[in-house]
């Protein structure tokens, strides 16, 4: 039964405490006017605890503590206190939030995302000219040797061909290069 009975009282007793601490706030501000419910001052009990502590057989004496009264300036403090705490309660949250959806997301999507990185790395790792080392392997460069040697001269058109010709030969079982066919042109389709 007492614990039925706190389970009710928990959520009344953190809304008087809410609306102590706005009332905290309002009383350094010297505004009064919170709505419906009014402002509690540290002395204050709620008819709730008094019904509690008759059932429960505490003394009243024994179950009121001694509250020092609160000036403007420590009820403005205390407004701020708990504005700062509710805002980082609420950063914490959504951090912890956040990293709950991350890992979600890469329970469900890792496999893929990394088959896609792979793709993409392979992608640009083809798309580099041949020869090229990735940017973290860097070689040495070597100075480039001097040519000592003339260069050659290009051969005419007939003689590549003849020399092509000259590499394959039957005994190889190659097969002649095709000859190039004119392009046609679009007047006579």
């Amino acid at each position: 039964q007492q614990r039925q009975q706190r389970q009710q009282q928990q959520p009344q007793q953190q809304l008087q405490d809410e609306q102590q601490v706005k009332g905290l706030g309002a009383a350094a501000r010297g505004d009064d006017s919170l709505g419906r419910w009014p402002r509690r001052t540290p002395g204050m009990r709620s008819p709730d605890v008094e019904a509690l502590q008759r059932s429960s057989g505490v003394a009243p004496a024994v179950a009121q503590r001694a509250v020092p009264k609160a000036t403007a300036e420590e009820g403005e403090d205390a407004a701020l206190r708990a504005q700062r705490r509710a805002a980082e309660h609420r950063r914490r949250l959504a951090s912890v939030e956040e990293a709950t959806l991350a890992a979600r997301h890469h329970q469900r999507f890792g496999r893929r995302d990394e088959r896609l990185e792979r793709f993409a790395f392979q992608r640009r790792r083809a798309s580099l000219p041949s020869g090229t080392e990735h940017a973290g392997e860097a070689r040495p460069r070597q100075p480039p040797v001097p040519a000592t040697l003339e260069p050659i001269a290009p051969a005419p058109v007939d003689c590549i061909e003849q020399l092509l010709l000259g590499e394959i030969d039957p005994d190889a079982h190659g097969r002649l290069p095709p000859k190039p066919q004119p392009v046609p042109s679009t007047e006579e389709l």
